[in-house]
């Protein structure tokens, strides 16, 4: 080969060279712009569900409010109601009392 002939080829390859770090500078630039794009994408699904969630837990919250306060009633119903249970002979014999002596008080 001829030197001319090996500077023809060896331009020719600089100019590919060029020409191919130019195409993977490009590639690279469309693949950071692809991530950004993709990341905002995901972001706003993230909010999409974090919005859903939020509407869950306040639906769940008010369940749970009103489950509390069922709780909450029945509790007392049932310490009312032993309360009257552990009272009732205390509570009897009171009101036979007092029967006795207005029935006394009524015969006289």
């Amino acid at each position: 080969m001829a030197a001319d002939d090996l500077d023809g080829v060896h331009g020719v390859e600089v100019v590919l060279l060029r020409q191919i770090s130019a195409s993977v500078a490009e590639l690279t630039k469309d693949m950071r712009d692809v991530r950004e794009r993709l990341v905002r994408i995901e972001s706003q699904g993230a909010i999409e569900r974090i919005e859903r969630l939020e509407k869950a837990l306040e639906t769940l919250s008010g369940r749970i409010g009103g489950l509390e306060s069922d709780r909450d009633r029945r509790t007392g119903m049932t310490n009312l109601s032993e309360w009257v249970i552990r009272s009732a002979p205390w509570l009897f014999a009171l009101l036979l009392g007092a029967a006795v002596y207005l029935a006394k008080g009524s015969v006289k």
